[in-house]
């Protein structure tokens, strides 16, 4: 089967020139260099928090998860970082992460009764979704 003139040609354009797909490298042309920013996550006593979300502002696709020591490595070409740190049962924080620092240590603040709080707002909606 004959492939026309036309659909070939479209069809080499999203596969080559798709939006967002990286461009080839220009020789002799450097990107902006990559940082890595590496620390741990703990609350007020000193235990680790795991699964507590960081990244750059509010930005999705820089998103990293801690592991089950509180530990967490984000890639970035920024110079300056402004972490957003959250996580379920504690107040969102945000750190600013100098160009000159590499790790850092965050702690997060427990919210105060979170548990009954959260069981609460559970069962009323539970409730309104019944009626």
């Amino acid at each position: 089967m004959l492939v026309s003139p036309l659909l070939w040609s479209l069809l080499s354009w999203s596969i080559f020139a798709w939006p967002g797909a990286p461009l080839p490298a220009t020789p002799g042309v450097q990107g902006p260099a990559t940082r890595e920013v590496y620390g741990n996550v703990t609350d007020l006593k000193n235990i680790p928090v795991a699964g507590a979300s960081v990244s750059v502002g509010t930005d999705s696709r820089t998103l990293v998860v801690t592991n089950s020591e509180g530990r967490f490595l984000l890639k970035g070409s920024a110079l300056e970082f402004r972490l957003l740190i959250t996580s379920a049962g504690y107040y969102d924080t945000s750190v600013v992460v100098p160009a000159a620092s590499t790790a850092f240590n965050a702690r997060l603040r427990p919210i105060a009764n979170y548990k009954r709080q959260f069981k609460r707002q559970y069962k009323s909606a539970k409730r309104a979704y019944k009626n």
